[in-house]
């Protein structure tokens, strides 16, 4: 999976949610308005576990831009709860999922122009396998007895 795949997966996600909310990605639009969610990778770990497999963690910046503070955090509560509500995300053009870890809200904020936004961090993980070199298979196994 790539980051961007994963990026646009949260998205949908939230489409899903909130079909009436703009989304971008990464990048702001420079005029903002109520209805904006501004979807944005803020961080990506990767650790190993087995031989066989690695966890990647990667944590989400989600800012929404509401018309009054009440919209804008019973909004941005509702995402909160269906993180919890549903624990994992659909990767795109995958049958995997990625699986939310912890879903926290920063305080609201008042912006240029009578908008509020605030910012929400969502911490996932994904475990991947690594590649493994192809073996050739046992063709036949006889048994013998003495």
């Amino acid at each position: 999976m790539t980051i961007f795949n994963d990026l646009e997966s949260v998205e949908e996600w939230i489409k899903l949610i909130f079909p009436s909310v703009q989304t971008h990605l990464q990048i702001a639009p420079t005029t903002l308005s109520a209805g904006i969610m501004v979807i944005g990778l803020q961080n990506d770990n990767r650790t190993n576990e087995t031989p066989f497999s690695f966890r990647v963690e990667r944590v989400y910046q989600l800012t929404y831009y509401g018309a009054s503070l009440e919209e804008m955090l019973t909004t941005m509560d509702s995402l909160s709860q269906a993180s919890y509500q549903t624990l994992n995300i659909p990767i795109q053009s995958s049958l995997r999922h990625m699986r939310v870890k912890s879903f926290s809200i920063s305080q609201p904020a008042l912006q240029d122009g009578g908008l509020y936004g605030c910012t929400a961090v969502m911490a996932t993980e994904v475990r991947e396998a690594r590649e493994q070199e192809a073996v050739q298979k046992i063709a036949a196994v006889h048994a013998y007895y003495s």
